[in-house]
């Protein structure tokens, strides 16, 4: 009962919903232009940390303390590192790699290699 309480139980759920996400963009799939404007793609991606970042919480807050056995403690902590690893390392990264890939498809664009 331990294995399912603590691994089967926690990655089951996430496997589910990202299922229900996937039906749900299914769904609701619309034809977004190549080249979105900067705001709404800032938008855009703020709009998928947070969500991402609040689905994050919810697992800590159900499986650990509740199903885990954990003490409570480790929603401050998850909260804390969390921040720290969305603000101190995706963003960055995620900032990085997409100047690195705009200026990738500049060079091809002015090179005539094109996409």
């Amino acid at each position: 009962m331990s294995v399912f309480r603590q691994a089967i139980a926690p990655v089951l759920a996430a496997y589910l919903a990202f299922l229900a996400m996937l039906v749900s963009y299914a769904r609701t799939r619309k034809s977004v232009a190549a080249t979105a404007p900067l705001e709404r793609s800032t938008r855009s991606i703020g709009a998928t940390m947070t969500g991402g970042f609040v689905c994050f919480l919810v697992i800590v807050m159900v499986f650990y303390p509740v199903l885990g056995n954990e003490r409570p403690a480790i929603i401050g902590q998850a909260l804390a590192q969390g921040l720290v690893l969305i603000f101190a390392i995706v963003i960055p990264g995620f900032l990085l790699l997409s100047a690195l890939w705009a200026a990738v498809v500049r060079r091809r664009r002015t090179t005539g290699n094109g996409m």
